[in-house]
């Protein structure tokens, strides 16, 4: 974030392009990440506790964002990169599938666009190609 502050006082676009590790294996998450999830096996208590700081950490940008001024005029994307993981058995929305498999529980991914000043349209399926 203090890069995108320096941009932002050069007066300049910027592309912030964050990858992360989480959530993957090694699944290495601080106690205070995995304990709400406890009364769960360690792996599957570990994966939650990455998901939730992977929120936390998407919220701080948020509020970097707003507090900066460049929350409305800032495309954030957010994305997976696959489907529901192998090794650990999750919620997968019903879908047929996880990680490396073909079918839908492998491929479709969480989404979002936000970009409060921009003209996006509602949200919706994007159709496939038959």
């Amino acid at each position: 974030m203090s890069w995108i502050g320096q941009a932002r006082a050069g007066d300049q676009p910027f592309l912030a392009y964050i990858a992360l590790n989480a959530a993957h294996g090694p699944l290495f998450v601080p106690d205070k990440y995995r304990e709400p999830y406890r009364h769960l096996p360690r792996n599957v208590a570990s994966f939650f506790g990455m998901i939730a700081n992977i929120d936390e950490n998407v919220g701080r940008l948020e509020e970097f964002l707003q507090a900066n001024r460049l929350r409305d005029n800032t495309i954030l994307i957010f994305m997976t990169d696959n489907g529901g993981t192998a090794g650990v058995q999750l919620y997968n929305a019903g879908m047929r599938g996880r990680k490396i498999d073909l079918y839908d529980g492998g491929h479709r991914v969480p989404f979002f666009i936000r970009w409060p000043a921009g003209k996006l349209r509602p949200a919706g399926d994007a159709p496939g190609r038959g």
